[in-house]
């Protein structure tokens, strides 16, 4: 039986995509995720955001997502989670400076339903902002 499960695991190995490897590493740094592909930053971002447990510590790579990265789907992935790192202490400042500033603008809806799901809007004005 052992060859059996030497063969099949070999071959499995072989047919890991990009995504599926993705998934076994583990991104920390900013450094990390800004070097990978953007299809890659987006797995990346849902990994970080769908874990059984999220690390406060992955807060700073999803800030950078929001804030600095040139892709769109990016920010939309990561202000799609956003809400689970309600914890951390800089989450709600970062939010606020986006709102005040005026730089959300081209993220709705989605900046609309993280000031939703963190309780900063209502449910009636994340409908009107949708319906505008």
């Amino acid at each position: 039986m052992n060859i059996f499960r030497r063969i099949f695991s070999k071959t499995n190995e072989r047919k890991k995509t990009a995504a599926d490897r993705l998934a076994d590493t583990e991104i920390n740094s900013i450094d990390e995720f800004s070097r990978l592909p953007v299809d890659n930053r987006i797995i990346a971002i849902m990994k970080l955001g769908n874990a059984p447990t999220i690390n406060l510590i992955h807060f700073d790579i999803f800030r950078f997502a929001i804030l600095s990265d040139p892709s769109i789907n990016v920010k939309f992935a990561a202000l799609k989670r956003i809400h689970f790192f309600k914890e951390h202490p800089d989450l709600i400042p970062m939010i606020n400076k986006l709102k005040e500033e005026g730089h959300y603008k081209g993220l709705e809806p989605y900046f609309s339903m993280a000031l939703h799901r963190l309780g900063l809007i209502s449910l009636q004005e994340l409908e009107r902002i949708i319906n505008k």
